[in-house]
């Protein structure tokens, strides 16, 4: 993740690196939401199913699904 903003007009830059292709499954959809005054990360998810998202020590994001 880089910030091509500011300090105080942050634009994030995620990153996906390509993996191996793999079995193609049932298509799900996210979004995120950085509230910019609390700095807290938030994630809706369209499906019933828990999720989990840290910053590991590379500085990316990386999240777990498990469920349905």
């Amino acid at each position: 993740m880089t910030n091509s903003g500011t300090n105080s007009a942050a634009v994030f830059n995620f990153g996906i690196p390509k993996g191996e292709k793999g079995d193609t499954g049932d298509v799900r959809f996210c979004a995120f939401d950085i509230n910019m005054d609390t700095g807290i990360l938030s994630m809706s998810y369209s499906q019933d199913v828990e999720y989990d998202f840290h910053i590991n020590e590379n500085g990316e994001l990386e999240v777990t699904f498990s469920g349905s």
